[in-house]
């Protein structure tokens, strides 16, 4: 009996590959990929070049000045990379765990008025007690924070149910709720938004107000999806829609117009005293009206249980009142 040898095996597909593909899909140059991922650009290009091989078909088309696209392969690629490096991640936790030891990336997304709240405590959190975790807190509009979780480049997302699809499903405060979607809705805290004023204003002395107390008065609204539309509706009802003489993106904006005495606005997620980036002193009223049901939630997606550092960040946001 003689054996004879076979074709060279295929050389196997690596978990570093799969992170340069899935970069160079997130950001969409070579160079800015070869940047994220600490490695040089004709390093990454050859790894592709690698994985290419591989598979036996193009993955990418790079083009000069022009960046790089994905070929219908390459989508598909991707996609499932996204897959087994999360896996590959869970595997390290999971040993971590066992020994008791914390670290790698925690890539949360928080809606842009949250922020401020959610990151120093993440941040303290994992400073003390787990400095080997490598915080990346990112803030946007809550839709593409949801896009970045079911892309897999966030492992948990903070915004408020109301900018969910489909929100009066977590009206009746579950702690965990699945929606139709396949997101797991985690409920943090009960939030109501509050009228914004400076200190100078008629009314700062009061602890709540009516919004049509303040009729007459200009107003600024955050310009944020889907916060106009969702405010939009409240102070249609309240008849104050035609007092929004400004509207801007940027919360930051927002509280300095207010600490000015130029405008009022209403926003969620403020604490019972502070102060303007320019150093404006601003008070938060409770509103009286009628208002639809809201609150801070965590998203996550369904099918894949949340990993220890996810479940530790959710443990210190519950516990650590995020609303004052």
């Amino acid at each position: 009996m003689s054996f004879r040898k076979g074709p060279a095996m295929a050389r196997d597909v690596t978990l570093r590959q799969l992170e340069y593909l899935v970069a160079v899909a997130d950001l969409g140059t070579l160079a800015a990929a070869a940047h994220a991922t600490h490695v040089s650009t004709t390093g990454l290009a050859a790894a592709l070049n690698e994985l290419e091989s591989t598979v036996g078909t193009p993955l990418t088309v790079r083009r000069r000045a022009k960046g790089v696209q994905l070929t219908p392969a390459g989508r598909v690629a991707v996609e499932r990379a996204r897959e087994l490096l999360t896996r590959a991640e869970r595997l390290v936790e999971a040993v971590d765990h066992e020994v008791g030891h914390m670290r790698g990336a925690l890539r949360v997304g928080c809606f842009t008025t949250l922020t401020p709240w959610v990151f120093p405590q993440l941040l303290d959190h994992f400073a003390r007690r787990h400095p080997d975790v490598e915080l990346d807190v990112g803030e946007d509009s809550s839709p593409r924070l949801v896009a970045q979780l079911r892309a897999g480049r966030r492992d948990v997302v903070v915004l408020f149910a109301s900018h969910l699809d489909g929100h009066k499903e977590f009206t009746s405060w579950e702690p965990e709720t699945l929606d139709r979607e396949g997101l797991v809705v985690r409920r943090l805290h009960e939030a109501r938004p509050r009228v914004l004023l400076p200190r100078s204003h008629r009314l700062a002395g009061r602890e709540s107000v009516r919004l049509g107390e303040l009729d007459g008065e200009p107003g600024i609204l955050l310009d944020v999806d889907p916060v106009r539309e969702i405010l939009t509706g409240v102070l249609e009802r309240a008849g104050l829609m035609g007092n929004i003489a400004w509207s801007t993106p940027n919360a930051n904006v927002v509280r300095n117009v207010v600490g000015r005495g130029l405008a009022w606005s209403i926003l969620v997620g403020l604490g019972a005293g502070m102060r303007s980036p320019e150093g404006n002193e601003l008070v938060a009223l409770h509103i009286e009206d009628e208002l639809p049901a809201n609150g801070v939630v965590a998203v996550t997606l369904a099918g894949m249980a949340p990993g220890p550092k996810v479940l530790e960040a959710l443990n210190v946001l519950t516990h650590r009142e995020v609303l004052h």
